[in-house]
């Protein structure tokens, strides 16, 4: 019996909605397992980024690791794993040649800071890129949720009705009502000066890093 805990394109947000209980080493988070073929799915941190692996039945060391770097990258491999591992016609003895690779290189337990250090694999987008990306993804949200409210027919008719300022507006109140009022972490990278006079990057501006 296939069970999916997360559906593979809510993984993303789950990850960074819950950051804090990823916080501590080794941790992770069932997100789908399938009871049939004894399969589970996890959710960790690498670095700090998710991780996804796959664990088979007995089997103490994760078997398939894949760490994600934007929303994209973890939607497309979380469905390829699901696809793939989920199916109650799954061969757990074979996999295909990248899995295998995989699974021969991340036998080991999670790599330390030192070792990421001297393999870097984290995203390519600089922080300002991280920036941009994840303001046009809430604001692209917020206009789309006003269209509902609103009768309009997208967001792009909501700028065009009442102007990108109040988007704007309606953005940034939404994310300091969910962190002041409903004590909800939110992943919105900016940068923030810093006692020093000195600006740094904070993730959670709102919430745990404020």
């Amino acid at each position: 019996m296939c069970k999916s805990n997360i559906p593979f394109h809510e993984l993303w947000m789950y990850f960074w909605r819950n950051h804090a209980d990823f916080t501590a080493p080794g941790s992770e988070a069932v997100v789908a397992k399938n009871e049939k073929t004894g399969v589970t799915l996890c959710m960790g941190k690498s670095g700090n980024y998710p991780e996804l692996l796959v664990y088979l039945e007995d089997e103490g060391a994760p078997y398939v690791v894949r760490s994600v770097f934007n929303k994209e990258d973890c939607t497309a491999t979380a469905a390829l794993l699901y696809t793939h591992w989920l199916s109650d016609f799954t061969d757990n003895s074979q996999s295909n040649d990248e899995e295998s690779e995989v699974s021969e290189e991340q036998q080991e337990p999670t790599p330390t800071a030192e070792q990421d250090e001297e393999e870097p694999q984290e995203s390519d987008l600089t922080p300002d890129e991280m920036i941009y990306e994840r303001e046009d993804d809430l604001r692209n949200a917020m206009g789309d949720l006003l269209a509902v409210i609103l009768c309009e027919d997208d967001g792009v008719a909501v700028r065009e009705a009442y102007g990108q300022k109040m988007v704007d507006e309606c953005t940034d109140w939404f994310m300091e009502y969910l962190a002041d009022v409903q004590g909800i972490s939110v992943y919105r990278p900016t940068f923030i000066e810093n006692d020093a006079g000195e600006k740094e990057l904070v993730e959670f501006p709102y919430g745990e890093d404020a």
